[in-house]
């Protein structure tokens, strides 16, 4: 297998009144081995990929999300309930759909400045 090498990110947000913090980590290629592709983990069960450089190989960058419930060291199944039984819904939501959505426009994005392609130019998911 040849050597990868490759630049890691990581970065933290918020949602704009929620109080929260989420850490999203990326795997760049190298430029010589980028393919225009960025590749979206999803994990399984109830647990979500916490490996970014399992993407290298195919020339795409990787990602990671903690989900704002820090999914790196907790899944999703451990967060789901108060403790009176009823849903937490904002990890639901984001375990769902949201942080995936998010991970994806906000790498996308980086992606495109990171390797200097155009607005225009297509990263595929």
């Amino acid at each position: 297998m040849p050597l990868l090498v490759w630049v890691a990110l990581a970065l933290t947000y918020t949602h704009t009144g929620k109080g929260d913090k989420v850490v999203i980590k990326y795997a760049f290629p190298s430029p010589s081995d980028f393919e225009n592709r960025f590749y979206v983990a999803n994990g399984g069960g109830y647990s979500l990929s916490s490996d970014t450089t399992g993407r290298l190989a195919y020339g795409a960058v990787g990602d990671a999300t903690d989900v704002r419930y820090d999914a790196f060291d907790y899944s999703y199944d451990e967060v789901v309930l108060y403790g009176n039984g009823s849903i937490n819904w904002d990890p639901t939501h984001m375990f769902g759909y949201q942080s995936l959505g998010e991970m994806t426009q906000v790498g996308k994005t980086l992606t495109k400045g990171f390797y200097g392609l155009s607005d225009d130019k297509k990263v595929y998911t």
